[in-house]
């Protein structure tokens, strides 16, 4: 992939817009960009989200549900200021969120993130079978054309997966890229 995105055009006072058509924007993917499209956007959100976080002169408006309970609108709150501004919690809310959405997307742009998931040592022994489950040779199921293979642990086998934590893991992962689906538009500065 290659990517190259102009500033942003001035605004004309003249006519009262941006020309958008000015901004020079060049891009070519590869095919190899799209075999794993999630990791390969991810390598380009992460980074821009972590800028975004670093240089943001406002924030987003983030709905209550979206964030821990110590974060929400206070009770009796009823609306904006005489100023137009929200609540205290307005800009950690869209704080949480921004951490939230740049956690996930290292999450996916990393190559080993989900490595620690999994402990020990895997040994794997293939037994063929019948359609009934019964163990058959090599030659018996060369010959049947149609039999099975089960896996069983061998002796040596030590390996562990922690699906408990993978659950919490996936599920944190998945929350933002929600997050970043319904926030897409307040990705601004």
């Amino acid at each position: 992939m290659k990517v190259e995105i102009g500033p942003f055009p001035q605004y004309d006072e003249e006519t009262q817009k941006y020309d958008i058509k000015k901004r020079k924007i060049d891009i070519n993917i590869d095919r190899w960009d799209t075999w794993s499209m999630d990791h390969t956007l991810a390598l380009i959100i992460h980074p821009m989200l972590i800028h975004l976080k670093e240089n943001s002169h406002s924030y987003g408006m983030v709905d209550d549900k979206d964030v821990p309970k110590r974060l929400r609108i206070p009770k009796g709150w009823v609306g904006s200021d005489e100023n137009g501004y929200m609540d205290d919690n307005g800009s950690d809310r869209w704080q949480w969120v921004l951490d939230e959405m740049i956690w996930t997307f290292e999450q996916i742009a990393s190559d080993d993130a989900e490595n620690h998931f999994y402990t020990g040592h895997s040994d794997i022994i293939w037994t063929d079978i019948d359609v009934n489950g019964n163990e058959i040779t090599a030659e018996e199921a060369e010959d049947i054309g149609n039999s099975y293979v089960r896996m069983d642990r061998g002796p040596e086998d030590t390996f562990k997966f922690d699906s408990k934590g993978f659950a919490k893991y996936s599920k944190r992962i998945k929350r933002g890229t929600k997050l970043f689906g319904k926030y897409f538009q307040a990705l601004w500065d």
